[in-house]
């Protein structure tokens, strides 16, 4: 089974994330880049409702020929993982919750403690 290619991670509450520098997200052309990116503008809407609206679901699995990426939203982290295509659903999450485990373990080191500091 494949893994994911490429996830990022965020802390609502400090307005910070975590992901891989674009060069390592395996990505064959600029334009392969910009269509994984519009697939993330996609599930990003589908998880922020515009207008303010109260999300439908705090979980979204989208799956094409290329890629399936999962879309995770919860009151303090959101998380966006591309997995290959033949990846299950329940696979994604399995991986995702790992993925989550390790950022947590590891958030002190990862993440400011406040955005302040950045001032």
């Amino acid at each position: 089974a494949a893994a994911a290619a490429a996830a990022a991670a965020t802390t609502t509450a400090l307005a910070q994330y975590i992901c891989p520098p674009i060069s390592d997200i395996p990505c064959s052309s600029q334009h392969h880049h910009t269509r994984l990116f519009r697939v993330y503008q996609g599930v990003y809407a589908h998880l922020h409702p515009p207008n303010g609206a109260s999300p439908q679901t705090s979980l979204y699995f989208q799956v094409s020929e290329v890629e399936a990426m999962l879309g995770w939203m919860q009151d303090d982290f959101e998380l966006y993982a591309v997995f290959g295509p033949l990846v299950p659903k329940s696979h994604a999450i399995s991986i995702c919750n790992r993925l989550l485990r390790w950022i947590r373990q590891l958030h002190p080191s990862l993440i400011l403690p406040t955005t302040n500091t950045l001032l």
